[in-house]
């Protein structure tokens, strides 16, 4: 018989964790990793494509080899208290006590898939997380489970892409010691991207390391490791994406107008509660002087006038169409205290003065009166 004796304390911040990194993954995905190692045993776990894993701290004992147990049937043990939770092993089964609690199941001949020590290329080795954060939070904020996000490398910068087909955010974050070359395209999973912003929301660590592994992005946050998938595109998709950034992203066309934050917040967030779903669209109508946003639900009408600053077109009028709630969720991820709208083609370019998030929506052609 083998066993572990584990500080509650450290085993209850461990699985906040491992539920973020999980979310609600289907059954199969939620399980516990125990990694035996030639120094201090590791726990890990994933999702199915975003990966955790640490050294064990706060134990005595140890494990003669690697398995995993469901995780979720845990929680029910974790009653408060610095006291430990014993975990023995025996002919396939382990029984977990905690006091006057006995928690009994069998164990499960699973291995974890393993983290590389490190990746192919290393992006940045002292990133500010709240960077890391901010970049793929705001361009997965309008993003649905069927919505693709994407990373790319450009120059001195990594960019995270959300596109939903009616909202196209780029996020931009400056890399240290990355000169650009090679250039990278992967394509991620939404659900995982959220479990990742999540997970890096609730550590607390300041700095982390961050580099392209065999398979997807890798991340270094003290002792532990973290990964997600990510599928490689083609050349052919790689080079749409470049050309985009190089004719929509770099530049900012003609200059239509801007208007306060706060004051686009709070009309976003009237307009929001006349929708109610999160993926209804509104018209938005700019000519001299005014943002006129509007919408239609129910036969019941609804529109809200902005008075902006005007910029280089003003002799026409301009429509666009955006989802109210998608963009409020963003407007809460970034502070600026005015927002810049560009014509950008068949799109409008909206960002901060700042420019590295920025949120490219759909022009409209009138084809009849909206009201």
């Amino acid at each position: 018989m083998s066993g572990l004796a584990i500080s509650q304390n450290w085993f209850r911040r461990f699985l906040k964790v491992a539920r973020r990194v999980i979310g609600s993954s289907e059954k199969n995905f939620r399980l516990l990793y125990f990694i035996k190692t030639s120094q201090k045993p590791r726990l890990g776990v994933m999702d199915g494509c975003l990966k955790f894993e640490t050294p064990l701290m706060e134990f005595s004992g140890g494990i003669r080899r690697s398995f995993a147990i469901p995780m979720d049937p845990l929680i029910f043990l974790l009653n408060g208290g610095d006291d430990e939770i014993i975990f023995e092993l025996e002919n396939g089964s382990i029984s977990i006590r905690h006091r006057n609690e006995i928690l009994k199941m069998k164990i499960l001949e699973k291995q974890f898939p393993k983290i590389p020590s490190k990746p192919k290329i290393w992006l940045d080795e002292n990133l500010k997380i709240s960077e890391l954060v901010k970049s793929f939070d705001g361009s997965s904020a309008v993003c649905d489970e069927d919505s693709e996000i994407h990373f790319l490398t450009r120059f001195d910068s990594s960019f995270v892409v959300g596109n939903n087909g009616n909202h196209i955010v780029f996020s931009q974050m400056k890399l240290s010691g990355f000169t650009g070359y090679p250039s990278f395209l992967y394509r991620l999973p939404y659900v995982s991207v959220r479990h990742l912003v999540k997970t890096l929301k609730f550590i607390k660590v300041k700095r982390i390391k961050f580099g392209l592994g065999e398979d997807g992005l890798q991340f270094e946050l003290g002792n532990s490791s973290m990964s997600i998938c990510g599928e490689t595109e083609d050349e052919w998709r790689k080079r749409e994406f470049e050309n985009f950034m190089d004719e929509k992203v770099f530049t900012d066309g003609k200059f239509l107008f801007s208007v306060d934050r706060e004051v686009f917040r709070y009309a976003l967030g009237k307009m929001g509660r006349f929708l109610r779903s999160r993926n209804r669209m509104m018209v938005c109508e700019y000519s001299r002087g005014n943002l006129r946003m509007f919408s239609e639900e129910d036969n019941t009408r609804y529109s809200i006038t902005l008075k902006v600053k005007d910029g280089e077109m003003t002799d026409r009028e301009i429509l666009f169409t955006a989802s109210p709630k998608k963009l409020l969720s963003l407007m809460e991820r970034f502070q600026s205290k005015e927002l810049g709208f560009f014509s950008m083609g068949e799109y409008v370019k909206m960002r901060r003065s700042k420019g590295d998030i920025q949120i490219f929506l759909r022009r409209l052609r009138r084809a009849k009166p909206w009201w």
